[in-house]
């Protein structure tokens, strides 16, 4: 019971205006202190942490910064989250870099958090909100009031969820301002990049919804939220939920923004500024063609993360730069050089969140290289849908499961007539250059090795509901594969070892289809060891034991 309980009539001497307005005063510089300790002092977009952050050439990205603009001042309020989102080094930092400082030189901008899986702090969700609150303070001063009284009334609000969080700091506060200041049209905007980099992925989904239902609560304010991520597995359900989706508009950075186009113009700004600034500029004055110029688009497959690490590694001051642009055009890493780090280490700590990365590598290579064998089957390339890779690589409708944690680098959808395909064109050379993917590493040789034999068992088993084309593909290409593995022994051995025939009945049964499909087994060849054995029915698979 406390001492005042239904006291009356009653008076406190030695007490004055001046004790009470210190006492008060202490209570919220103790309420800001909490505020301090759970912010996230290298998250915010001018952070000195993060000095010299990537950004968008200004001509570049324009079509895409008018979107997000444009959005940011719509009077439209059901629409108050955009959700940003493209595969890895699509530049998507970049453009929320350049979005959060120009917000902000317009004072249009609330607050920003950059995740980071590598930096502390910012791979988790538990400074986010106090971080948010902090920047809040200090770029609309009158909110702070507010929200150092909702930290008093509950000191123990930052280990509460980050709905109540979001709710208490930053949606209340801003709606009361809005409520108190009707002639002060608070129209701002909350920068949250990188989502997919919170480490914890329940986290990621926990902070879509406590920002989607914290501004469902007030509907009247003009605070919006650009949320910026890969499009993984779980943040794209938590974004297909219908009370989400209702509320959110969605900008995808694909091909519809011509990013040839733009990678073209931030190719041709930086070879300018190196032939400006670098000792060797008089033999450099023609220097790249246009061609060159090209081919670097080309090989960026519409990603700027290519492109930039080009340009990086090309700009070493005690470099020659045509020395080493030739270098990253022959693909090839002289004397051992680690070419491409930045790719080699995004493309690594994307594949390593794969539950069962042998599976996965088996769907990859068929992506990578079942387009090779074409053999004598008409219409060039074939279509390499999920549903083409189940069959033909003998999944039980798992391509799908298996890539889901890979959109970021791989384009996948599981709609009939739609192929796979890799969004990144370095991710080829990165998977066959052992000394790049380390653990990760495909080999070719091997892989037809494995697609010759996955070929011989379609053709000699004939597995029940078996596609028409899966079956002319094997009948087609099998031994395309099998030229394509280099006749290597180890890699006969491999295929034998295997146990795809196994018996002479089966050689036989191959044979009978040979005779009456001779035009798909144009590519048998006398040297073909295989071939030998399936045009004499003869078991040779001893010899290599």
């Amino acid at each position: 019971m406390h001492s005042f309980d239904q006291a009356s009539n009653f008076a406190i001497y030695g007490l004055n205006q001046t004790d009470i307005r210190i006492d008060s005063e202490k209570h919220k510089e103790k309420a800001f202190e909490r505020l301090q300790k759970g912010v996230v002092s290298g998250a915010s977009h001018d952070a000195g942490e993060r000095y010299d952050a990537p950004k968008c050439h200004p001509e570049t990205r324009k079509a895409v910064m008018i979107n997000i603009k444009s959005w940011i001042v719509s009077d439209n309020k059901t629409t108050r989250i955009m959700w940003l989102y493209g595969p890895a080094g699509a530049g998507k930092s970049a453009i929320a870099q350049t979005t959060a400082e120009d917000c902000h030189g317009e004072g249009k901008l609330a607050a920003s958090f950059f995740f980071s899986r590598f930096a502390a702090g910012r791979n988790k969700k538990g400074g986010l909100v106090a971080t948010i609150a902090f920047q809040l303070c200090i770029s609309i001063p009158e909110m702070k009031e507010y929200i150092i009284k909702n930290i008093e009334k509950n000191p123990s609000i930052f280990k509460t969820n980050i709905k109540t969080q979001m709710q208490s700091l930053v949606i209340e506060p801003f709606s009361l301002l809005n409520q108190v200041n009707t002639s002060t049209a608070y129209r701002r905007l909350i920068i949250i990049d990188g989502l997919d980099e919170c480490e914890i992925r329940k986290d990621q989904v926990e902070i879509i919804k406590a920002i989607a239902e914290s501004l469902s609560m007030d509907r009247s304010s003009r605070l919006r939220v650009l949320l910026v991520s890969r499009p993984e597995v779980e943040i794209r359900q938590a974004f297909n939920e219908d009370n989400i989706s209702s509320m959110c508009t969605r900008l995808a950075l694909d091909d519809t923004f011509d990013p040839d186009k733009d990678i073209d113009i931030f190719l041709r700004s930086h070879f300018q500024a190196l032939k400006r600034h670098h000792d060797l500029r008089s033999i450099l004055v023609s220097w790249p063609s246009d061609e060159i110029i090209h081919r670097i688009v080309q090989k960026s497959s519409g990603q700027f993360i290519y492109a930039s690490t080009v340009i990086h590694y090309i700009s070493d001051p005690r470099q020659n730069p045509q020395k080493r642009l030739n270098t990253v055009l022959d693909t090839t890493p002289a004397n051992g050089e680690m070419l491409f780090a930045q790719l080699d280490a995004l493309y690594s700590t994307i594949l390593s969140v794969c539950e069962d990365y042998q599976k996965v590598a088996l769907v990859l290579e068929a992506i990578m290289f079942l387009n090779i064998a074409h053999g004598p089957v008409s219409g060039g390339e074939i279509l390499k849908s999920v549903h083409y890779l189940d069959a033909f690589l003998s999944l039980e409708n798992e391509s799908l499961l298996l890539l889901a944690d890979l959109h970021s680098i791989v384009d996948v959808n599981d709609i009939p007539n739609t192929g796979i395909r890799f969004y990144h064109a370095s991710l080829y050379d990165f998977l066959q250059d052992s000394s790049r993917s380390h653990q990760f590493y495909i080999d070719r040789y091997r892989a037809h090795a494995r697609f010759s034999l996955f070929c011989l068992n379609h053709v000699i088993n004939t597995p029940s509901g078996l596609p028409d084309d899966v079956y002319t593909y094997s009948l087609g290409c099998c031994f395309c594969h099998f030229n394509l593995s280099n006749y290597d022994h180890d890699v006969l051995g491999y295929i034998c070892n295997e146990g795809c025939i196994k018996s002479h009945s089966q050689l036989q049964n191959a044979i009978q289809k040979y005779n009456t499909n001779k035009t798909y087994w144009s590519q048998l060849s006398s040297h073909s060891v295989l071939g030998h054995m399936i045009r004499n029915g003869v078991d040779e698979r001893e010899k290599y034991h």
